[in-house]
């Protein structure tokens, strides 16, 4: 499977409720995620940033463990070098994201949205008609 994931501002693209680090000098680029067998990748420009080894839940489709990340050297550095010494926390390149949240429907109850501009003049008379009644 493969698909196209734009890179966050932290460098991370989301996969299947997950984030996998691919690189921050990419924020904002279109990347490609793609899982073959136990193995996801993070490219950029036919160029493979990262790999991932997938520990899959008993569905099939749905991750249930990242292991064994590993960057690969590639032309596309971050402006600011990483910086090593990040104290007593420790950096994780898999991240396991948030479920996204349901898309809130407008309620009935609402009036719906006028259109800002008449097309015609039959629709400039309706709207005239609905904005004063």
């Amino acid at each position: 499977m493969r698909a196209r994931r734009r890179v966050d501002r932290h460098g991370f693209v989301r996969f299947r409720n997950w984030r996998f680090y691919g690189e921050r000098g990419l924020r904002g680029a279109a990347a490609a995620v793609w899982v073959c067998g136990e193995t996801l990748t993070v490219a950029y420009d036919a160029e493979t940033l990262a790999q991932y080894r997938v520990a899959y839940a008993p569905d099939g489709r749905h991750c249930r463990d990242i292991t064994a990340p590993r960057q690969f050297a590639h032309r596309f550095p971050a402006p600011q070098p990483f910086l090593a010494d990040l104290g007593t926390r420790d950096w994780r390149p898999a991240l396991r994201a948030a479920a996204y949240r349901p898309q809130r429907h407008q309620s009935p109850d609402m009036p719906p949205q006028l259109a800002l501009f008449a097309t015609s003049a039959a629709d400039a008379a309706s709207t005239a008609d609905a904005v004063s009644g």
